[in-house]
C-alpha cells in the first residue's frame, strides 16, 4: 500500500516537473534587457531576431518591441514538444523545442 502511494507521488512530481519552466523568469529579464538597449540605442537598430520558447514570452516582447516602433515581418511557429530519438525497444523521446521565431523591422 505504502509503494502504491509513493509510485503515484512520483508520477504525479515527475509529470508537473515536466511542465515546469524554471528557465522562463531568466529569459524574461534577458528580454526585458535586450528591449532596453534597443530603446537607448541610437541610431536605432533596424532589424531584430528573437526566439521565444513560450508563447506568453512573445506575447510580452512583441508588446515591448511593437511599443519601441518595431513591427513582425517574419514568423515561424512550432509545436513546443517534438517527438526525438527512439532508443531500441523504447518509446521516443519528447524534446523541448523553441514554438516561435521571429524578426522584426523598424517601421519607417
Amino acid at each position: 500500500m505504502l509503494l502504491a502511494i509513493f509510485l503515484i507521488g512520483v508520477g504525479l512530481l515527475t509529470a508537473a516537473l515536466k511542465t515546469l519552466d524554471l528557465g522562463s523568469p531568466v529569459r524574461e529579464a534577458v528580454l526585458v534587457s535586450a528591449a532596453r538597449r534597443l530603446k537607448n540605442r541610437n541610431p536605432p537598430q533596424e532589424g531584430v531576431q528573437r526566439t521565444y520558447w513560450s508563447v506568453r514570452e512573445y506575447r510580452r516582447d512583441a508588446a515591448r518591441l511593437t511599443a519601441l516602433g518595431y513591427r513582425v515581418i517574419s514568423e515561424t511557429q512550432t509545436s513546443p514538444y517534438l517527438q526525438g530519438a527512439a532508443l531500441p525497444g523504447r518509446s521516443p523521446m519528447t524534446v523541448r523545442s523553441p514554438v516561435a521565431h521571429v524578426t522584426y523591422e523598424l517601421r519607417k
